[in-house]
């Protein structure tokens, strides 16, 4: 009887071991992936915006659809203008961006994109503008 048991065991181990564990793996190591993947595309997104201080209908169309093919993360974007006050967030900036092609930011404001995974926050990546515009006809 023990001899049973412990071919079962070493039968259910190997199973584990050959076919569950690298598929628990593989599945980790997509999510690193995916992961590192939308903070390189975040960071080359924002870099752009804090260097010419415009967040372009096309440029955002792109990033958006870049986190929408992951298909389970979403952003989150803050502007606070230089005095530190909350000025748009994602949804108005997205509605000015429609409406006049391109979000214009002043010197030194503050632009921030969070990424979510569900409710859990994944990374925030943002920083000053550097490029000097002004924010004309974006109200």
């Amino acid at each position: 009887m023990n001899d049973i048991f412990g071919r079962i065991v070493s039968l259910l181990v190997c199973i584990y071991l050959m076919f569950l564990f690298p598929l628990t793996y593989a599945k980790e190591e997509s999510r690193i992936m995916q992961r590192t993947y939308l903070y390189s595309e975040t960071a080359e997104f924002l870099d752009s915006i804090r260097n010419t201080g415009v967040i372009a209908d096309r440029d955002l169309k792109v990033y958006l659809q870049k986190v929408a093919k992951t298909g389970e993360y979403r952003a989150v974007f803050l502007h606070k203008s230089e005095s530190g006050m909350l000025d748009r967030n994602t949804e108005e900036i997205c509605e000015v961006v429609q409406a006049d092609g391109e979000y214009r930011l002043d010197y030194q404001d503050f632009i921030k994109v969070t990424v979510y995974r569900g409710e859990q926050m994944l990374f925030v990546y943002g920083g000053s503008v550097r490029a000097k515009n002004s924010r004309e006809g974006t109200g």
